[in-house]
């Protein structure tokens, strides 16, 4: 008699509470990820995925700890994302993944409680009567970026100046400004409306800690003029500006004020024309007060006059404005265009010249 013999075969699939000694682990390589930002920092929120050329990594269970402490797990679970610790405290990401077929694979990854700010100025830009806060980037405006690094290993800051800072300018690296200790950068903003760029990476002398931040700006569009009627003693309003084209006046002297909006360096007379024109005669117009006129009605007709301004910088070709509008005189005996400047005040004391003197 034949005896029939049974053989059971048991398909045994581990199961894993993540109760295992980290450090004792046998892994495999294989297991890769994918981190953002790159190049994380204190009290960042940091995305995880992970994922393998090697094994369905679908199909197996995967373990995500924070100082060794388990925050997920589960099958096929691929995403993960936590928020790194706070300044000067590093924080210790490990990826434990666990194929169909019994294979452990490992990652680790440490973040130091480091920081990096990347912070600009531009550089003589002229800026509004009453405002507050940064100069407004323009078109081929002066601007320099300062990359502050905050730098820690085992709770120790490191010296700022003695970092390496690489700068890039618009996606390509600038090797003369990149260097040992060098925190600041320098250049000039592109036309309006294209885009500026500029990146730091910042590492140690071992790179074991590497930090990158960007900043991308677009200027203010082109640079404009706006005038304002003003008196000697109280100035002007920056919210009765002339806006539609037209402006009456019936006062002996009409005083005009010119503001320039989106312009550097207008405090620089040398950098700088200011060229008036009234009706069809032009000058150019020079001293502290030349964004001013002072047109003085005596006539007893109405009349109409075209007043304009050019504003170039002779340094940055795209700076470059122009403002005009139409006064209307009542009550007009004679017109004289006063600028307010040594070179010029010849035109307030002699009656017998025209609406420029000239």
């Amino acid at each position: 008699m034949f005896k029939k013999i049974y053989l059971f075969i048991f398909l045994i699939t581990p199961f894993f509470s993540g109760a295992f000694d980290l450090s004792n682990i046998q892994t495999e390589r294989g297991l890769e990820m994918r981190i953002s930002p790159e190049f994380p920092e204190s009290n960042n929120v940091v995305f995880v995925e992970i994922y393998s050329l090697s094994f369905n990594i679908d199909k197996s269970e995967n373990f995500f700890y924070i100082d060794n402490i388990l925050q997920k797990n589960g099958k096929g679970i691929k995403n993960f994302s936590f928020i790194s610790n706070p300044e000067k405290q590093t924080t210790s990401l490990k990826i434990v993944s666990i194929s169909q077929e019994g294979r452990e694979f490992f990652l680790e990854k440490e973040i130091s409680g480091s920081s990096l700010d990347l912070l600009y100025e531009p550089l003589n830009t002229y800026t509004p009567n009453f405002y507050k806060g940064r100069s407004l980037e323009i078109s081929n405006s002066d601007i320099i970026f300062n990359a502050e690094a905050s730098f820690y290993k085992n709770g120790e800051k490191l010296n700022p100046n003695e970092l390496v800072y690489n700068w890039y300018l618009n996606k390509n690296f600038d090797l003369n400004n990149s260097g040992y200790g060098k925190k600041t950068f320098q250049t000039e903003t592109k036309p309006w409306p294209r885009e500026t760029e500029v990146e730091v990476e910042v590492r140690d002398l071992l790179d074991e800690i590497i930090l990158k931040k960007k900043i991308k700006l677009i200027p203010e569009e082109n640079s404009e003029i706006i005038f304002y009627k003003t008196n000697p003693e109280t100035g002007f309003f920056l919210k009765d500006p002339f806006l539609s084209g037209l402006v009456f006046s019936y006062e002996k002297d009409t005083l005009i004020q010119a503001v320039p909006y989106y312009f550097s360096g207008i405090k620089n007379q040398n950098k700088t024309d200011f060229i008036w024109l009234l009706g069809n005669k032009k000058t150019e117009a020079f001293g502290e007060d030349r964004d001013k006129i002072n047109i003085v009605n005596g006539f007893s007709e109405k009349t109409e006059i075209g007043v304009s301004l050019e504003i170039k910088n002779k340094e940055k070709f795209f700076q470059f404005g122009r403002g005009s509008f139409s006064l209307v005189l009542d009550n007009f005996e004679k017109t004289n265009l006063n600028f307010f400047n040594q070179s010029n005040t010849e035109f307030i004391n002699n009656p017998n010249q025209g609406i420029f003197g000239l």
